[in-house]
């Protein structure tokens, strides 16, 4: 939900009041009101998510929900993609403790990268995963084969994984 006011997003159920107190003064602020006037709601929701110092994998998966509302939007694809990418990058893999953040990052990132033509980038880290034990799964062995073989085609676009 999006406070139609002031664009506050009300991304999670409740707030502390020291969240409340930072918050207030950003919302307020010239520059998120910039935003508000720009920006999609998950856009919107990362910049809150950054202003707090969440972790960066939850600012770095809200801006990937971003990239999905503005997927008719080239240009803010590609601005929230490369800030996703670059949230995503910042994240010290070893620093996730559950295997599947772990899976995730890589598994974005790639996409990322594939999406915004970075082929080199995104094949050599596909061909990276292929042989680790956390991407053996059926499942991930065809995500990864089927991004490999769009990698190759040069194809940047959004796809579906076929089951």
């Amino acid at each position: 939900a999006k406070c139609p006011e002031n664009g506050f997003v009300m991304y999670k159920s409740s707030f502390s009041s020291d969240e409340i107190s930072k918050l207030r003064e950003f919302v307020l602020s010239d520059a998120y009101r910039s935003l508000v006037e720009t920006h999609s709601t998950r856009y919107l929701e990362a910049a809150l998510r950054k202003h707090l110092g969440e972790a960066p994998y939850d600012v770095a998966w809200s801006l990937v929900q971003a990239t999905w509302e503005v997927a008719s939007d080239p240009a803010r694809y590609k601005q929230y993609a490369e800030e996703a990418l670059a949230t995503y990058e910042g994240i010290k893999i070893e620093s996730l403790r559950e295997a599947r953040h772990r899976v995730l990052k890589q598994t974005i990132s790639g996409e990322l990268e594939r999406r915004l033509g970075l082929f080199d980038k995104a094949r050599d880290r596909f061909f990276g995963m292929r042989d680790s034990a956390e991407f053996a799964t059926k499942f991930m062995q065809r995500v990864i084969d089927l991004q490999l073989k769009l990698i190759r085609a040069k194809d940047a676009s959004s796809q579906r994984m076929p089951y």
